[in-house]
């Protein structure tokens, strides 16, 4: 009789465990439907990994492959509209480096189920500067202090999202990225962005080219540089690169208007887009910017080629506004332009 009521109880257990193993789900609710609320101008990605980690790298995958996708139909969207040209904002973002901007990616939503990681991470399709501006406290406003940034478009957007002036400043992160901060929010900048700041539109006729005409170039790869002002001045052309670190190319130049200035002079060097050894990415940015101005500039900065420690690098930079910053309080004529070069392996 015992052995037949244990019989009956193992029977029973086994019943239990059998159901119980068909009810345990494997995969989340969430992540089978893929409907979890996110604002309008976010992206979600999912993914599923043997760790934490590998799940959060899978979702990045897929957030990458989502912008990719929209960038498209962007792009295709833009062609479509312009026959005679496409715009030059939406060829940028194109091309450039998804992987740069993944660093905004947060995680908010995981799970484990037995030895399974479930992730999903969520990216905003805002720019940089837009993410700057919704971020920054709107209740303390300050005039503006530096008359040059003033004048930028991250101004402009500040005074219509938050309907005064909330003072900011430029300085660089923690990785030593040129960034936006005010007072403790700091956002780094992308090279489109940082271009940006440095475009004159009141000026199409102050330009600088490449030759060869394209804006990506190979690793060691030669190319001259050449600058056409827009008026008669003494012309510097600086260029800025990844790390933020400033050279100076050409340094306080006396020029006409209708001069075309090409780097190197006179054939009396080669210049090569150049990865250093020490950065692991697949390509760069470097941010050429050449001004022209009615007297001579008063700050200079390395020339090519030599080394700059990273503690002077954010001193620099400051320096490097203040050129245009002290010519809008003096009133000072000067005009600049900008242009990025793209290296990669």
């Amino acid at each position: 009789m015992l052995k037949i009521l244990f019989r009956n109880f193992l029977t029973v257990l086994l019943f239990l465990f059998f159901v119980g193993c068909q009810n345990t789900p494997t995969t989340p609710q969430w992540f089978e439907n893929r409907n979890l609320a996110i604002k309008e101008h976010q992206i979600v990605g999912y993914g599923v990994g043997n760790s934490q980690e590998e799940a959060k790298s899978k979702s990045l995958q897929d957030i990458a492959s989502q912008i990719k996708v929209k960038v498209s139909s962007d792009f295709n969207k833009e062609a479509s509209i312009s026959k005679d040209g496409l715009d030059s904002q939406m060829s940028y973002k194109s091309s450039q480096s998804i992987e740069e901007d993944l660093e905004f990616v947060k995680v908010f939503k995981s799970e484990k189920i037995g030895e399974k990681f479930f992730v999903a991470s969520k990216y905003s399709l805002l720019s940089r500067v837009d993410r700057f501006v919704s971020e920054i406290n709107s209740l303390n406003c300050s005039a503006f202090k530096n008359s040059f940034l003033k004048q930028t478009s991250v101004a402009q957007k500040i005074l219509e999202s938050k309907k005064c002036e909330v003072n900011f400043s430029l300085t660089k992160d923690i990785q030593n990225k040129v960034a936006l901060k005010s007072e403790n929010k700091i956002i780094s900048l992308g090279s489109n962005e940082i271009k940006e700041l440095f475009f004159n539109s009141k000026s199409s006729d102050f330009y600088i080219s490449l030759n060869p005409d394209k804006q990506s170039f190979k690793n060691e790869e030669e190319f001259l540089i050449s600058v056409k002002p827009d008026k008669k001045g003494f012309l510097s052309l600086f260029v800025i690169d990844e790390q933020g670190k400033i050279f100076t190319l050409i340094n306080n130049l006396l020029v006409k208007k209708t001069s075309m200035i090409t780097y190197p002079p006179n054939g009396l060097f080669k210049y090569y887009s150049y990865i250093p050894k020490d950065v692991k990415k697949d390509s760069i940015q470097d941010l050429y910017i050449a001004v022209v101005s009615e007297e001579k500039l008063n700050k200079s900065f390395k020339n090519i080629g030599s080394e700059t420690d990273n503690s002077q690098v954010e001193a620099e930079f400051i320096d490097f506004i203040q050129i245009f910053d002290e010519a809008n309080v003096l009133q000072k004529n000067i005009s600049f332009t900008s242009q990025i070069l793209k290296t990669y392996r």
